[in-house]
């Protein structure tokens, strides 16, 4: 009986220290230490910043982790470009497939080629509707492969489409052949954000250009951190 008791007695007593100590701390104190704990799952973000492989070229550029991981508009690090809800026509722009509409005009200057613009940007899988990324404020030089081309090609206008003025909201959809082609993009194991041959949807808003117009809010990382 004294012995069930005094047993009974030590776990009161352990479980009322185990309240003021942390599992960690316990795990080195607890004369069981050496059985495994269970391990604490790896989140994206930390894995992005052990992995060799985190970074993807973005034709020169990277996009932060933290944007591959939007689903919805309305998640923590998503946002809504004012014009985006817009209804626009599509005009077919060259013999390459790409397509664009214009979901609001801007008023302010033109961008040509080696300017540095900052934009707020949306990439979609095309035929799925799938958000990959969505970001604000990427700064990055027009004219030297930063960009996959549809994206310069969005901005600058091409074949009787005019260039973006500051200030517009433009959505194009780009074939594999402006985006990616076939290589993969954001891949986790056998699962990519971005899988071979696919065609995207790229929405851009023109928030400013280098020298010409003031450029606030300061500057995202470069895209495409990807895993």
């Amino acid at each position: 009986m004294k012995l069930a008791l005094l047993l009974v007695f030590a776990v009161l007593f352990t479980v009322s220290e185990l309240n003021g100590i942390s599992r960690q701390a316990y795990a080195k104190s607890s004369p069981f230490r050496r059985l495994p704990l269970p391990t604490p799952r790896l989140t994206l973000r930390a894995y992005a910043k052990s992995s060799p492989t985190r970074r993807l070229i973005l034709g020169g550029g990277v996009v932060g982790l933290s944007t591959l991981l939007v689903t919805t508009k309305n998640s923590a690090f998503g946002f809504e470009m004012s014009g985006s809800d817009n209804a626009c026509e599509f005009s077919d722009v060259g013999s390459g497939g790409m397509k664009i509409c214009d979901l609001k005009g801007g008023s302010g200057p033109e961008p040509v080629d080696d300017d540095v613009v900052k934009c707020n940007y949306e990439i979609k899988l095309a035929d799925t509707g799938k958000i990959v990324v969505n970001a604000r404020n990427y700064l990055f030089q027009l004219g030297i492969g930063e960009v996959v081309p549809g994206w310069e090609k969005l901005i600058l206008g091409d074949q009787g489409v005019e260039a973006m003025r500051v200030g517009g909201v433009r959505r194009g959809i780009l074939p594999a052949s402006m985006a990616y082609g076939s290589d993969k993009r954001g891949c986790l194991g056998d699962t990519c954000a971005i899988p071979s041959n696919s065609k995207l949807e790229l929405t851009v808003e023109l928030v400013g250009i280098k020298g010409v117009t003031k450029l606030s809010g300061g500057a995202s990382a470069t895209p495409f951190e990807l895993t």
